[in-house]
């Protein structure tokens, strides 16, 4: 088994533990050896600088398989100190070491050992010989800091009287003759050869040995190949075809410095390289998938005098399916070799979980668990905790048409929602707030004051109580939509009212709290998140008490409209948890507060417990899921074992599990944790299974205060003895991933089965941006006093300012090109207002200021305008002009395309189409200063309703189907004015997302890879080519001036009169630079796209699909 994993920033926990547990898996499993390499300097393998260090932690969990170097760059490594630190790794794994040297081949390695560079392979031969000489016991001379040659005897003497020893080669002839003639080793690679290459010198290497008077079928070649054995096909290539191509890609980077040729190549050489060199690898060079699909290149491996191979498994798969393939691997290598067939053995449930040391603090004992002595709350149907109990017990849904008035005239982008009545009232007088102060507070802060007060209530306490005590606040709190009404921005105490890191100060103040006091934003994980904060602070004696709060409110109807528009949102506003028949979340809003304390101190005080935390638990998807916004089953099960630990209780012990189930992508990825953390205890029997259930059915998605929320279902549930039920969804596929677990959705509430004691229950929450966090609670240790009456209140109403409106609408492109068009541009220059592919970030370049003051940047305009021209040589590359006579631009802004081809080609006659009137006249300055009137014409014209004038062999746009909303008229119109031999040439977005990005609010809709796929198809147009650009337009779009140039622009527009279009612009300019971020992580796609008509009878949408799949 072969180790090379790339190193990542910024670091992150758990970098090594796949090695540890697919270490002690493949002890267990029988493996012979453990390759350890030494890497330097460069992501690829950088996680393995030092392979002694990572041995001696190996050692401790193995107790049979071989711990190999694999391999020593020696020349970096003085032999005395190699010579030390493996006798000594010899000694703690009992004698298991073999050594495994190379002479390295990276320059940049080398800054380690500058002087060793040129003459690394003599170097490296002559402390081969002193390593074995000392390994041996052997006095061996070295000079002293006096300068004199001293005689040198290493110790601990190792347990072995010679190791085995390998060397590294994988090109070169002579480096396997010398390892034949000195009767060593080989270890080898495919990585810049094919398997007929390395027989040839598999065959030099056992002539080398017969030569030197050895036996030439003794020593081992082992041969390096990539490994994920398991019988789900399309799991494992799904599984290995990004990580893999990183892999490729970033050897080729790192090995390209070693060569003048390597570090000449540019960066679309390195590209295709990449992907060729990926694509042959996969199918000739790596063990994937099933055994049946690795059996015929094994027979090459063994044909070729391979004698074992090393299988590298932890390229970038994820964990949990690297550990279960691991007895699939097994099972190959012993059908291989002869072995009578078994049943492949699972990976022991301790390894599997990673059973080693832990430095999380447990929660073993009292000294741990912390009492919920208080709690309030508004939701959805529930102004309070009892009405909350009793909508537990109807189990119906509250989810509603959103209150009238609440978003101005216009339609809502919700047809439902969980709404509560509370908004607009709050009681000022207890905080010692003046009306006028109140009303220029976020109605976020005002409700979670009047929580505040109602929990401390609830657990019979006066504020003044408190007073002048360490009682910590700690706030989830991360909405904005407050911002989008329209405040006035002239009153003083707005600032404070709206600022949410004072949230949490503002209940300290309040009522005069001296502990920590801190806002807690992780999307929907936030109040999950916020508990295990106070939890810390507990045991940690930060605090004596923590007051936990969360809110979250419906403020912007544009926040939704967004969110509708990423096809995150249910069709008709409802939310289904795990369900065939799911189609996105419902929202929801509520506030929450909750008092906790250490539960010693509770029962001391003869405080009323609702329930006791035992334990919890945070974490992060990390890269493991590939994007930002994806959550990672195996993460989750990690965060939920975690929390299991933390408590000290098994999961055998949780009767119940309130979910995350928000009815959308995630849910399945919730599924697949679950059923991941039963398999990592081991697969416990559970006889009355576990109770499943969500509450966002009947509540919504309460964003930051959902975690909460779910946490209040969870206490009153082992508090009152009776398990949640589930609104509505629930009726999963019959292969879901809890179908062999213990775990059921629980559609209806009923009594927890009465066997069960204590009660106790899991909370999971997870974040958009990839924090998970889990929560165990367990019944109170006694039964709960009756709670006092809350505090009396008299609330005022503080309406809600309107919203405020933004342009949206046909209208929006043709405004915002009104906008940006100037006076000036009448006046022809080559100036193309899109984007442009930089193959690299280049420092200091701001794509704004460059396009909006060129003459003050002539160097970046000279770089842009360069990289546009090259964008176009390439989306123009396989059009054959001599036979085109007629083009159209769909969207030609100032018509310079159209102006810049009809000066390349005079046979060409152009029409270019624009909505924007200031644009149409600007372009047609320009074409008849440059005489083209006769041959190109600019109409101010929608290129999805009007029809196009004649038929064109070139039909062509950048930057301009995805703003247009009816995509289907746009296509018929293409397809009816395009030529049986023409071209169709666009520069677009697409999105990586399952469902259309729907932005109408600064005119952007955008179609997944397989609808903008059968869109072309739908309209008889092949698609022929697709180059995608994403990473080269999201190093241009990385804009560090954005905010600047805006403030400037903001001024501007105020100078011009046109101070009215410029929150249009703004929103515009924001959407791109939230589109950069959106490519960087694949959530969106910028492509050139080269169509032609389809063939006469032939059906183009297999085709498509294939181009727009593999792009």
């Amino acid at each position: 088994m072969f180790f090379a994993a790339s190193a990542e920033q910024p670091p992150a926990a758990g970098l090594y533990d796949l090695v540890k547990r697919a270490a002690a898996a493949a002890d267990r499993l029988g493996f012979t050896a453990l390759w350890l390499p030494e890497r330097h300097f460069h992501r690829f393998g950088g996680a393995y600088p030092a392979p002694a260090v990572l041995g001696a932690a190996l050692a401790g969990l193995t107790e049979n398989i071989r711990l190999r170097a694999g391999s020593i760059t020696l020349p970096l490594n003085p032999s005395i100190r190699v010579a030390e630190a493996w006798a000594m790794l010899d000694n703690l794994s009992q004698g298991r070491v073999e050594l495994g040297f190379g002479s390295g081949w990276s320059p940049n390695d080398f800054v380690l050992a500058p002087d060793c560079f040129a003459g690394r392979k003599a170097v490296m031969q002559q402390r081969i010989d002193e390593v074995r000489r000392l390994w041996r016991g052997e006095s061996v001379p070295f000079r002293n800091g006096e300068g004199n040659d001293i005689a040198v005897r290493t110790y601990p003497a190792p347990l072995q009287s010679e190791p085995p020893i390998w060397i590294s080669a994988t090109g070169n002839p002579e480096t396997f003759q010398w390892a034949g003639a000195q009767g060593f080793n080989v270890l080898t690679m495919l990585l810049g050869g094919t398997l007929q290459d390395t027989a040839e010198r598999i065959r030099l290497y056992r002539e080398a040995r017969r030569a030197a008077g050895l036996d030439p079928a003794g020593g081992r070649v082992a041969l390096m190949l990539h490994s994920l054995v398991h019988p789900d096909e399309a799991r494992v290539m799904d599984a290995v075809r990004e990580p893999f191509t990183r892999y490729v890609r970033d050897a080729l980077d790192a090995q390209r410095h070693a060569s003048a040729e390597g570090r000449a190549l540019d960066e679309a050489q390195r590209e295709k390289m990449a992907r060729y060199a990926t694509e042959r690898y996969t199918r000739s060079a790596a063990l994937f998938g099933p055994a049946a699909n690795c059996r015929a290149l094994l027979r090459e491996v063994q044909e070729a005098g391979v004698d074992e191979v090393a299988c590298l498994i932890d390229f970038g798969p994820d964990d949990a399916l690297v550990l279960e393939g691991l007895p699939h691997l097994a099972a190959l290598r012993d059908e291989w070799n002869g072995v009578p067939a078994t049943p492949p053995r699972s990976v022991p449930p301790d390894v599997r979980d990673g059973a080693f040391p832990s430095s999380r603090p447990r929660g073993e004992g009292r000294g741990g668990e912390i009492a919920i002595v208080g709690m309030s709350g508004i939701f959805p149907g529930a102004p309070d905790m009892d009405a909350l109990a009793a909508g537990l017990a109807a189990n119906q849904s509250a989810l509603v048409p959103p209150p009238a008035g609440r978003y101005g005239a216009a339609r809502p982008a919700l047809a439902l929602g969980g709404f509560i009545d509370a908004v607009e009232w709050f009681d000022p007088e207890p905080f010692r707030l003046a009306p006028v102060e109140a009303a220029a507070m976020d109605p976020h802060q005002r409700l979670l004051l009047s929580a505040a007060r109602r929990c401390l209530a609830d657990a019979g306490m006066r504020p003044e109580q408190l007073a002048g005590s360490a009682t910590g606040v700690f706030v989830a709190l991360y909405s904005d939509s407050y911002a989008a009404r329209a405040v006035d921005e002239s009153e003083p105490l707005a600032a404070t009212g709206r600022i949410h890191a004072l949230a949490a100060n503002r209940i300290s103040h309040a009522f005069d709290l001296g502990g920590p006091s801190e806002v807690i934003a992780t999307a929907c994980s936030s109040g999950l998140v916020a508990v295990h904060r106070a939890v810390r602070a507990l045991r940690q004696g930060e605090c004596r008490a923590a007051l936990v709060g969360a809110a979250s409110l419906l403020l912007s109807d544009g926040e939704s409209r967004a969110l509708r528009g990423l096809g995150v949102l249910s069709a008709d506003g409802r939310c289904r948890p795990f369900d065939r028949a799911a189609d996105g979340q419902a929202r929801g809003e509520g506030v929450c507060a909750m008092l906790l304390k250490p539960l010693d101190a509770a029962l001391a005080d003869g405080d009323p417990i609702h329930a006791v935390i035992l334990g919890s638990a945070t974490n992060h998807n990390g890269g493991a899921s590939g994007t930002l916004l994806l959550p990672n089953a195996n993460r989750q099960a990690a965060c939920m074992a975690e929390a299991l630990e933390d408590a000290g209780v098994g999961l055998a012990s949780v009767g119940y599990v309130e979910a995350h189930g928000a009815g959308g992508a995630g849910d399945h990825a919730e599924l697949a944790a679950l059923a991941e953390l039963w398999r990592r205890q081991g697969e416990p029997r559970i006889d009355a299974g576990i109770a499943l259930a969500s509450g966002k059915a009947a509540m919504g998605s309460l964003d930051a205060a959902g975690g909460l929320a779910g946490l209040a279902r969870a206490v009153l549930a082992v508090r009152d003895g009776v398990l949640p039920g589930q609104a509505a969804g629930g009726d999963l596929e019959a292969d879901n991933p809890i179908a062999a677990t213990p775990f059921r959705v629980n559609l209806q509430p009923r009594p927890w089965p009465s066997a069960a004691a204590p009660r106790r229950a899991g909370v999971h929450a997870y974040g958009l941006g990839g924090v998970n966090a889990h929560v165990i609670v367990q019944a109170p240790p006694r039964e709960r006093r009756a709670a006092p009456p809350p505090p009396p209140e008299r609330p005022l109403r503080f309406p809600l300012a309107p919203e405020a409106g933004t342009a949206a609408g046909d209208s929006v492109v043709g405004d915002f090109y009104d906008y940006v068009t100037r006076d000036g541009h009448g006046e022809f220059s080559e100036t193309y207002l899109t984007l442009a592919p930089f193959p690299q970030p280049v420092p200091g370049f701001s794509w704004t200021r460059t396009m909006q003051e060129p003459s003050r940047h002539p160097q970046h305009h000279r770089l842009l305008l360069e990289k546009q021209r090259e964008m176009r040589a390439v989306a123009f590359d396989p059009v054959n002009f001599s036979k085109v006579r007629r083009m159209l631009d769909i969207g030609c802004g100032l018509g310079t395309d159209l102006i810049v081809l009809a000066e390349a080609h005079p046979q060409l006659e152009g029409v270019g189409y624009t909505l924007s009137p200031a644009q149409a006249r600007a372009a047609q300055r320009r074409i008849q200063a440059r005489g083209l009137a006769p041959r190109l014409t600019v109409q101010n014209r929608d290129s999805a309703r009007d029809r196009f004038p004649g038929r064109f062999e070139l039909i062509f746009g950048f930057e301009v189907a995805h703003h247009v909303a009816d995509k289907d008229a746009l296509f018929a119109n293409i397809a009816g004015a395009l030529a049986a031999d023409g071209h169709v040439v666009l520069a677009d977005t697409v999105a990586g997302t399952v469902a259309p990005v729907d932005l109408r609010e600064v005119g952007s809709h955008t179609l997944p890879r397989g609808d903008y796929a059968r869109l072309f198809a739908r309209h008889g147009l092949e698609i022929v080519d697709c180059v995608d650009l994403s990473r080269e337009i999201a190093h241009f779009l990385a804009d560090p001036q954005l905010d600047a140039m805006l403030a400037d622009e903001a001024r501007a527009a105020g100078e011009l009169g046109r101070t009215g279009s410029f929150p249009l612009a703004e929103a515009v300019q924001r959407s791109w630079d939230a589109f950069g971020q959106a490519l960087s992580e694949g959530l969106m796609l910028y492509v050139l796209i080269h169509a032609r008509p389809a063939a006469p009878g032939r059906d183009p949408l297999a085709a498509n699909l294939q181009v727009m799949e593999t792009t």
